[in-house]
């Protein structure tokens, strides 16, 4: 699919979600191209994981990056988003 196929099929909201991440992505600090960007998306894999595979692929990721008992540390991290997440987010969403 080309670029020009992909924009044919966006609906209204769809074309005004790819404007708006056109227009916040950058490649070597420059604004970059529908053209770029379009390659970006066509390199993007999603993986369907049930919840209890993901589940396992957490706590097998937690396991590397923490110590300690990973159902303890997603409850801490959990936690910790629930708590400090719409902060953060406002601040990203600052000028």
């Amino acid at each position: 699919m080309t670029l020009v196929e992909f924009e044919e099929i966006l609906t209204g909201p769809q074309e005004n979600d790819f404007t708006a991440l056109c227009g916040v992505l950058a490649e070597d600090g420059k604004p970059a191209d529908r053209e770029t960007i379009w390659r970006y998306l066509q390199s993007v894999y999603v993986k369907d994981y049930s919840p209890e595979n993901l589940r396992e692929l957490v706590h097998i990721i937690y396991e590397q990056l923490f110590v300690g008992n990973p159902e303890g540390i997603v409850r801490q991290l959990s936690g910790y988003l629930d708590d400090n997440l719409p902060q953060v987010a406002h601040r990203v969403g600052d000028p």
